[in-house]
């Protein structure tokens, strides 16, 4: 059954207790972890109950998590590869998952590392899990793209010009 967003986002212990539910059992692939510092974050998820998935490169710190019973996969991707192919292999493994006993289907994607949050929104839309609109995430890492919403919606922004080439100096 879905909760309703009001409930959800609820601030009081009674929203915070149906989130804590929702999340205890709950398979989440986190998808690329950062850097070790970000280890905490893994261990909360683990002590609140959320069964991990982690994709990550090869040679990922995150690899431990699994060794030591905090995760129960471990899926390394070649993340030099293209967009699209590190999509593709991503996609693969997740939907590979739901094959696996010691995994089985995927409840939710979520990533703590800010380069990885386009993947993320694509991999989110492709599974039709919650996530956010991949146009809106590729919207906010383009600063020429996120000025012009920002414009068109009547926030101020500071007078900038885009410069692409030569031809473009002299006016700005």
């Amino acid at each position: 059954a879905k909760a309703p967003r009001r409930l959800l986002v609820q601030r009081s212990l009674q929203g915070q207790r149906l989130r804590r539910g929702i999340l205890r059992g709950a398979t989440l692939a986190f998808i690329t972890t950062g850097y070790e510092g970000k280890r905490f974050i893994y261990e909360k998820a683990y002590e609140l109950g959320v069964r991990i998935v982690v994709i990550d490169s090869p040679d990922s710190w995150s690899r431990k998590l699994v060794e030591e019973k905090k995760a129960v996969k471990f899926i390394p991707v070649d993340m030099m590869q293209s967009s699209s192919e590190v999509v593709k292999s991503c996609l693969a493994a997740l939907e590979a998952c739901e094959q696996d006993p010691v995994v089985g289907k995927i409840d939710g994607v979520c990533t703590f590392a800010e380069l990885s949050v386009p993947l993320t929104a694509r991999l989110a839309e492709l599974l039709g899990l919650p996530g956010p609109l991949t146009t809106a995430t590729d919207q906010a890492r383009d600063k020429s793209l996120t000025r012009l919403a920002l414009r068109q919606n009547g926030l101020p922004t500071p007078p900038v010009h885009e410069i692409r080439s030569d031809a473009d100096v002299a006016p700005a």
